[in-house]
């Protein structure tokens, strides 16, 4: 769920945010906001809000362009496991089986490697 700020007095909105407002009422975006931009996890309306908000405030664009480089060097350096873990891990819970027994009437699962 989003919870949404709205201003709606433009002296108070200029104290919070050093952007320029065009509207009387005008969302203001948060850093999470931004966030959810880079990672195309807004509606399709929020996302159309935010568009018109990068084309007047530079300050948004500059913190859309560091979360999309820090993004991308994660990705770029983000470890991948070996070939060989992961056919281990495979092989591991190939392995695995569970039985169905039964200890002083009680039925049991019990895992056997």
């Amino acid at each position: 769920m989003v919870n949404f700020v709205w201003v709606y007095n433009i002296q108070k909105a200029t104290s919070l945010l050093t952007c320029n407002f065009k509207t009387p009422m005008h969302k203001i975006f948060t850093p999470e906001d931004v966030i959810r931009f880079a990672y195309k996890e807004m509606s399709p309306a929020e996302e159309a809000a935010f568009t018109i908000e990068l084309a007047d405030c530079d300050e948004t664009v500059a913190e859309l362009s560091t979360i999309r480089n820090t993004i991308e060097w994660l990705d770029e350096t983000a470890g991948h496991p070996k070939h060989s873990t992961i056919q281990n891990l495979l092989n591991y819970s190939r392995a695995l089986r569970i039985e169905n027994t039964s200890i002083d009437g009680l039925s049991v699962e019990v895992v056997l490697n």
